[in-house]
């Protein structure tokens, strides 16, 4: 419910309600960060899909890597990076990647404060 008036309300209340509706303007922002999120992944998907790599083959890749702990990006570019030009197309969408999730990261830090 949404307070039109806030003059009757006691320090305490106003405190709390100023909280409630800079808590709702960030997990509104919040929400429109993580959809840009899944927008960037998914063009990411595409690029990679463009030079050969399809979606499935990253999953299997990615649940192997996990299960051995080994270094996810080193494996792509092995697996997929025979010739010079995939192979900086791939450095150049891992580096993409990087960056999308390095500015989600910044945001939700800089967005999630609430006190």
């Amino acid at each position: 419910e949404e307070i039109t008036d806030n003059s009757q309300l006691t320090e305490e209340d106003l405190f709390v309600y100023e909280k409630e509706q800079d808590l709702f303007k960030k997990c509104s922002s919040i929400l429109i960060a993580t959809n840009k999120l899944k927008e960037d992944i998914e063009g990411v998907f595409k690029k990679l899909e463009e030079k050969g790599i399809n979606e499935n083959d990253l999953k299997k890749i990615l649940e192997l890597t996990l299960e051995y702990n080994v270094n996810l990006y080193k494996v792509i570019i092995d697996t997929f990076g025979q010739d010079k030009k995939t192979k900086t197309a791939i450095k150049e969408i891992l580096s993409e990647i990087d960056a999308i999730f390095n500015d989600y990261d910044k945001f939700k830090e800089e967005e999630l404060k609430v006190f």
